[in-house]
């Protein structure tokens, strides 16, 4: 079996380092800040990509044939067809169809297969569009690094420092509803039948045996049906014996770069954390 590829345009974007310097008086009560810096820099990244574009093995090939898309990021590419030959001679192909989601991501709408002159649905797609990605360069994204639509100014995390000084910033809480935004909900095959996903939040323990929702989503059940009538349905639980969720948050608490603490704890006191 040999496989061979060709070179795609060079994809560009932008990689970032943002980290803020917080001093803080921790002795007066409330929002106390006294100063802030906020170091930043960026680079331009430039990845070149090689992309599939046959399989050989023997009497049997499989081409690839993509083209360069304006969605997603610059010069990048998808995949048209699949072309699979016997002996040289022509079998079928599979084609799939694209359209954008609203932040002009790339989104897959249907597979479909060709034979000769008939064309036949494999599979169409259906996402959850009650709620849509941002773009690329958005500040609402939790912990985790999953969107929460918290519509945040700024990188950095809010945060309490021994209960006295509280510094208001980016809401970093998790989301379920913002999280599954644009998630895939259902497959549909050709004879009208159709798989359902359905999902639920992530959940952890922390502080011992209590549950809280943490970022992500997870497959809760998934549904099978025919034809429209009566389905299956598969159930997932993430649990303990006891009841109590399978997962576990680190150290019980999401942390970010300790603090520096002078050593009079009437003194300033100066956090340092990504932002």
């Amino acid at each position: 079996i040999t496989f061979s590829y060709t070179s795609g345009d060079a994809l560009q974007y932008l990689d970032y380092n943002i980290h803020s310097r917080v001093v803080v008086d921790p002795v007066a009560q409330g929002s106390k800040i006294k100063s802030e810096t906020i170091p930043y820099s960026q680079t331009s990244v430039s990845v070149q990509p090689c992309y599939l574009r046959e399989i050989y093995a023997g009497t049997f090939n499989v081409k690839f044939k993509s083209s360069t898309t304006t969605f997603g990021l610059q010069n990048s590419r998808k995949l048209d067809d699949i072309e699979i030959y016997m002996n040289r001679e022509f079998l079928k192909k599979i084609k799939f169809s694209y359209s954008s989601f609203a932040n002009k991501a790339l989104k897959l709408d249907n597979i479909r297969e060709q034979a000769g002159n008939k064309e036949l649905l494999i599979a169409r797609f259906d996402y959850n569009t009650s709620v849509n990605l941002p773009g690329r360069d958005t500040k609402d994204f939790d912990h985790w690094g999953y969107y929460n639509g918290a519509g945040n100014s700024g990188y950095r995390p809010s945060f309490t420092y021994n209960s006295v000084a509280s510094c208001p910033g980016a809401n970093r809480e998790p989301s379920f509803n913002h999280a599954k935004a644009n998630i895939l909900t259902k497959v549909w095959n050709n004879l009208g039948g159709y798989t359902e996903y359905i999902y639920g939040a992530n959940r952890a323990r922390s502080n011992g045996a209590t549950d809280e929702i943490i970022g992500g989503i997870r497959i809760d059940s998934v549904k099978q049906y025919a034809d429209g009538g009566n389905g299956l349905v598969t159930k997932y639980e993430y649990k303990l014996e006891n009841g109590t969720s399978s997962g576990t948050k680190y150290a019980g608490k999401v942390m970010y770069v300790p603090p520096r603490v002078s050593p009079d704890p009437r003194a300033t006191v100066e956090l340092t954390c990504p932002a």
